[in-house]
């Protein structure tokens, strides 16, 4: 409470971002912070509360804050707190999915969670399985994966969502592979490892406004079938297969400083998992263990303490599933049984711990990629 506003704004900035437990926390800091010296500080508590994201904390919160006096006594405060409410609001209201590929190939499906309506999009060019994919504004990008003929590929596609009458080709990657991952930072997608004819542990990254493709920095493991996911800023890879080895090693990539480092193994070796980010923390989730058995198990990784931890099973085991974030709630699409493809969509509340079943398709599907649309 003895910290200037310089050092206060320092604390918040070092926050876990978009976490919604970090906001609250912010939040109460800020309020704790201004009235511990009210006179010298009610003045700058509209810059400190300007600075928390309201659109990733939740409805309970946000009429909370509501009463709270330092924004209800400021037209500013009051505003900013209209804004943020109206952003979760359109945040929560964000639901439904595009399924790409995999068993099902050349097919692009929209899925709406709550009408249970599909919409079919327009057909890639090229039917592929294990491919991976990005969501850039309006733009979707499929990239990489294996066609149906066991041919590799190194080629690209976009689909623009504003005109959704075809697929169009883009740039091929410099190096053909599948089973890879890829992330969005900073207007560059980022694709890592994977298999050619042999598991990689390189990357390379796509420039969205250059059209390019270009070399990064290789892993510090050589990694196919693994999660890959964007937190805070940084691109976690994690565990996956090296070699005939089920790795449950995990590292994270800083596109500031151009430096791979190891962080905390999961707490068993999985390969073929989902992996997604909700509240600030990230999920690896099912997956084929070490002995080759379908796995039920799901793993949440706390970036600010390097933990994984676990949470509660899936209902139904599965490897090679698709997996998204729709407001607050996690979604598992599909997979494989081990014996065969699913049709079931299964949903995880965070706040619960567990999981329901939401649906199921009508095609069961694996080997796909997902993006929110």
């Amino acid at each position: 409470m003895q910290l200037d506003f310089d050092d206060m704004s320092d604390v918040i900035n070092q926050r876990n971002k978009g976490c919604a437990r970090s906001e609250v926390a912010c939040f109460n800091g800020i309020v704790g912070w201004v009235n511990h010296c009210p006179l010298q500080r009610k003045e700058l508590f509209v810059k400190l509360f300007s600075e928390v994201d309201l659109s990733s904390t939740n409805m309970s919160f946000l009429e909370m804050a509501s009463q709270e006096n330092l924004v209800k006594n400021n037209l500013l405060c009051a505003n900013f707190l209209v804004q943020g409410s109206l952003m979760f609001i359109q945040r929560m209201s964000t639901s439904t999915f595009l399924l790409i590929g995999g068993t099902t190939e050349h097919e692009a499906v929209v899925y709406n969670i709550m009408s249970k309506e599909t919409t079919q999009f327009p057909d890639l060019n090229i039917g592929r399985m294990k491919a991976t994919s990005a969501k850039v504004g309006k733009r979707v990008f499929v990239i990489g994966g294996i066609a149906a003929g066991k041919t590799l590929l190194k080629s690209c596609e976009m689909l623009d969502l504003d005109q959704p009458d075809k697929w169009i080709v883009l740039p091929d990657m410099i190096q053909a592979r599948h089973l890879c991952g890829s992330g969005l930072i900073a207007g560059q997608i980022y694709v890592t490892g994977g298999m050619n004819t042999y598991h990689l542990s390189s990357c390379e990254k796509f420039d969205i406004q250059a059209n390019v493709w270009t070399r990064t920095e290789n892993m510090l493991q050589k990694r196919c079938s693994h999660g890959c996911v964007v937190c805070n800023g940084l691109l976690y890879c994690i565990g996956g297969k090296k070699g005939t080895e089920h790795i449950s090693s995990c590292e994270c990539y800083d596109v500031e400083s151009k430096k791979w480092k190891e962080i905390a193994p999961l707490n068993e070796p999985r390969r073929s998992m989902a992996s997604v980010v909700l509240d600030g923390t990230i999920f690896a989730i099912g997956g084929i263990g070490h002995n080759k058995q379908t796995l039920s198990t799901v793993e949440r990784y706390f970036p600010e303490r390097n933990t994984w931890e676990y949470v509660a099973p899936l209902l139904l085991s599965c490897s090679r599933a698709s997996a998204c974030v729709l407001g607050t709630r996690l979604y598992v699409i599909g997979g494989s049984s081990g014996v065969a493809s699913l049709k079931t969509v299964q949903q995880y509340d965070p706040d619960s711990d567990s999981w329901t079943i939401c649906f199921e398709m009508k095609k069961a599907t694996s080997s796909t990629t997902v993006v929110v649309v």
